[in-house]
């Protein structure tokens, strides 16, 4: 299949293109380790389909694993969680690199991506969620991608 000039543009479009992040629940009091990865699984002339593998890891207790699968529609990226709610974008910087911050929310949970705004890929990952009358937040940032402008970016 012939290369788009939209194929082009962003380099992470092709099958078996991910980042993998990873971080620490911040206000706890053990210690629980944060791993997730974005691959792209599948690529047809208008969308990518995106899996997206979470797991969070106590160090009492077991592992919680995660996923969801979105397709992405090449003419207009978005990372959108499936069941959160659009709530507002703004721009931040994260290292060298300008990002549009997208927040999503839901009665559960808020996420927060870190969108690089030239590659179109996300480069950090905050989620915010209660439970048993305590808040925490799950930050997640990028550590190695296959995408060579990713990984150029920010670890070149």
């Amino acid at each position: 299949m012939p290369i788009s000039q939209q194929d082009m543009a962003q380099p992470w479009i092709f099958k078996g293109a991910y980042a993998t992040y990873t971080g620490q629940v911040v206000d706890v009091s053990t210690q629980t380790n944060l791993s997730a990865r974005i691959e792209v699984t599948d690529v047809n002339a208008s969308h990518v389909q995106v899996r997206t593998s979470s797991t969070i890891a106590p160090s009492s207790g077991p592992a919680v694993n995660d996923h969801f699968t979105l397709w992405i529609s090449k003419a207009n990226v978005s990372f959108q969680p499936p069941g959160e709610a659009f709530a507002r974008s703004y721009s931040a910087q994260i290292s060298n690199r300008s990002c549009t911050v997208y927040e999503y929310t839901n009665e559960a949970i808020n996420a927060t991506y870190y969108i690089d705004d030239a590659l179109q890929w996300p480069v950090r990952l905050v989620y915010m969620t209660g439970f048993e009358n305590q808040l925490y937040t799950l930050d997640f940032r990028l550590n190695s991608t296959n995408i060579g402008a990713l990984d150029e970016a920010f670890f070149g």
